[in-house]
């Protein structure tokens, strides 16, 4: 019975930590089964000199340090990030602004002379400036990624679609129309344009 419960510990430990015989070729994955086989030295030796009431309580206390080992690392593997393009948003707001104006409202539902006026009330609004070093995207991009996404419905306003149209990081992509939307509800903008 006790040799059972060790067993079934250690396995329950290896599929919690994701360790399999393969992963022991490298030295990390090397650590982690000097670290079962120690554990397992604890708890026979603790069962053997107590009543079984501590090993159970070692076994325990060894799960919990083991998971807490484990959420220390965000990923258990290694993973690629996502490549990403360039984006269509720079083509769109320096080539066909000025030399497809069509294609231009096809994508952003304004014209490049609406595009610009809106651009124009809006780019000394506070919300797009800071105190930092690091400098903000121009208040072109923003408004020009808050169009597209309110502009298109169902698949193509979902943010990784924005985010590959834009070429910017799905956070920024939120980031960018919060700042437009807070701008344009503005009083003081609301005031002057309507």
């Amino acid at each position: 019975m006790v040799q059972l419960g060790a067993i079934s510990a250690k396995y329950i430990l290896q599929v919690t930590l994701a360790v399999t015989e393969d992963d022991f070729e490298d030295e990390e994955a090397a650590g982690w089964e000097a670290e079962i086989e120690e554990w397992e030295e604890t708890v026979w030796c603790e069962r053997g000199q107590n009543s079984g009431s501590s090993g159970t309580c070692s076994q325990s206390r060894y799960v919990h340090h083991s998971i807490g080992k484990l959420y220390e690392k965000r990923y258990q593997k290694s993973h690629k990030g996502l490549s990403r393009g360039a984006g269509n948003l720079p083509h769109l707001l320096h080539i066909l602004k000025h030399k497809q104006p069509d294609h231009f409202h096809g994508d952003l539902r304004v014209s490049p002379f609406t595009f610009d006026r809106l651009v124009n009330c809006i780019i000394n609004d506070s919300i797009f400036s800071n105190n930092s070093q690091n400098k903000q995207m121009p208040v072109e991009e923003q408004l020009a990624i808050t169009l597209y996404h309110f502009g298109h419905y169902s698949n193509a306003t979902g943010l990784d679609k924005v985010a590959k149209w834009s070429g910017y990081a799905k956070g920024t992509i939120l980031l960018a129309t919060r700042h437009v939307m807070m701008a344009l509800l503005w009083q003081d903008f609301i005031a002057e344009t309507i």
